[in-house]
């Protein structure tokens, strides 16, 4: 019942309710009780900036030795950033992507692997 009750809620245009929350222009409504809240993050997130995240990726390239041809596994350095640092899989491929800008590491165009680069292994020096 509550259910229904806040689809006709939302899809009556003339009560406009639905109209800009949608689009982030408004703070969120509470759609069956009609009345705005805030939204705010609990913390900032430790990854949430790419040159800390891809800093925290070149630990974990580190930390593996590498195989055939200075390879590393790609599952290598995304579990331990996901599951272990908890970080968000935007905010790891951000900080690969700023690593790989860096050029601090080769990312091979299968995905499977990559290579760190001599200005990587300077970060360490």
């Amino acid at each position: 019942m509550l259910a229904i009750e806040w689809l006709s809620i939302q899809a009556e245009p003339s009560r406009g309710i639905a109209n800009e929350q949608d689009f982030g222009h408004e703070p969120a409504v509470d759609l069956v009780a009609g009345r705005a809240i805030a939204v705010k993050l609990k913390e900032e997130r430790k990854y949430a900036d790419p040159e800390k995240a891809a800093r925290r990726i070149m630990e974990h390239a580190r930390a593996f030795e590498p195989i055939q041809d200075g390879r590393i596994y790609i599952e290598k350095i995304n579990r331990p950033m996901l599951d272990e640092d908890k970080a968000t899989p935007a905010e790891y491929w951000a900080g690969l992507q700023h690593a790989i800008g860096q050029g601090w590491l080769e990312y091979h165009e299968s995905g499977t692997f990559v290579r760190m680069l001599q200005p990587g292994k300077d970060l360490f020096a």
